[in-house]
C-alpha cells in the first residue's frame, strides 16, 4: 500500500513539473498583452487642453448721452415750470444746431421735494422742490456729440450724463473675436504637442470661458478737454471685443513614442 501511495505521488508532481511551464509562459503572455493594452489605453487617454485669447478692435458707429436740466423752486407746479422753459430753450438750440429728428430719442421727467437735516428741529425739512429733465440723445455723427453738448449746456442744462460708444456689428465683432481665440488656443496647443513628440488628434472640446465682449466704452476713459476758443473736444475710443476660449485635443503620440 505504502509503495503504490508513493508511485501515485511521484507521478503526480512529474505532472505538475510538465504543465507548470506552461503555466508560466501563459501568465507571461496575459501580462505582456496586458501591459501593452494600459500603455495604449494610456496614450490614447491622454489630452493636450489649451487656452486662447482673441481681440478685435473697430471705430465706434454711435454713442448715447442724456443732458441733463434740473430746476429748484418753493413748489412743485413752479420748479416744473421752470423746467419746462429750459428745456423748450435747449430743444430748441439743438435744432438750430442740426440735430437730426431721430436723434432726441425721449426725455424723461420727474418732481420731487428736496430735504435738509434742520439743527433747530433735529428732523428732516423740506426745502425746497426738483424737477429734473433728461433728453435721451443718440447719434451716429460721431464730431457733433461735443457740439451738442456745448450747444445744450449753453442753452441752459446744467449736466451731461456719460456718453457710451457702441459698435455697428457687435455680433460679428464677437464672432471674429471667437475665431481669433479658437485660432490662438490651436496654436499654443501644437507647440505643446510637438515639444511632448506627437501630434492633435480629434478636437474633444471647445467653449468659451466667460462672457465675451464689451462693445462700449464710456467718455471717462477718453482724452476730453475743454477748449475755450473751440469749444469741448471728445476723441472716440475705439470699441474692442474680447473672447476667451478653452480647447482639448485628443494626443497622439509619434510611432516611436508607442
Amino acid at each position: 500500500m505504502e509503495l503504490n501511495a508513493r508511485k501515485t505521488i511521484s507521478i503526480e508532481l512529474k505532472r505538475v513539473l510538465r504543465i507548470a511551464p506552461i503555466c508560466l509562459i501563459l501568465t507571461a503572455i496575459s501580462q505582456a498583452q496586458t501591459s501593452a493594452s494600459s500603455r495604449q489605453d494610456a496614450a490614447s487617454a491622454a489630452e493636450i487642453v489649451a487656452s486662447g485669447i482673441g481681440e478685435v478692435s473697430v471705430a465706434p458707429a454711435k454713442a448715447a448721452f442724456a443732458i441733463e436740466i434740473k430746476t429748484l423752486a418753493a413748489t412743485a407746479a413752479a420748479a416744473s415750470a421752470e423746467n419746462a422753459r429750459l428745456s423748450r430753450a435747449v430743444t430748441d438750440a439743438l435744432r438750430a444746431a442740426n440735430v437730426r429728428s431721430g436723434e432726441i430719442v425721449g426725455t424723461q421727467l420727474s418732481v420731487g421735494a428736496n430735504w435738509a437735516f434742520d439743527e433747530s428741529s433735529k428732523r428732516q425739512k423740506r426745502t425746497a422742490y426738483q424737477a429734473i429733465n433728461s433728453i435721451q440723445m443718440q447719434t451716429e455723427q460721431l464730431d457733433k456729440v461735443a457740439v451738442y453738448i456745448d450747444v445744450a449746456l449753453s442753452a441752459g442744462a446744467t449736466g451731461v450724463t456719460t456718453a457710451a460708444y457702441f459698435a455697428k456689428e457687435p455680433g460679428e465683432m464677437r464672432r471674429q473675436a471667437l475665431t481669433d481665440a479658437v485660432a490662438a488656443a490651436r496654436h499654443d496647443a501644437e507647440a505643446m504637442a510637438q515639444a511632448a513628440g506627437g501630434h492633435l488628434g480629434e478636437l474633444e472640446l471647445v467653449t468659451t470661458e466667460q462672457p465675451e465682449s464689451v462693445f462700449s466704452e464710456r467718455m471717462d476713459r477718453m482724452f476730453k478737454k475743454s477748449v475755450p476758443e473751440e469749444g469741448t473736444e471728445i476723441v472716440a475710443p475705439k470699441i474692442t471685443a474680447t473672447a476667451r476660449v478653452i480647447a482639448r485635443w485628443r494626443f497622439v503620440p509619434s510611432a516611436s513614442e508607442k
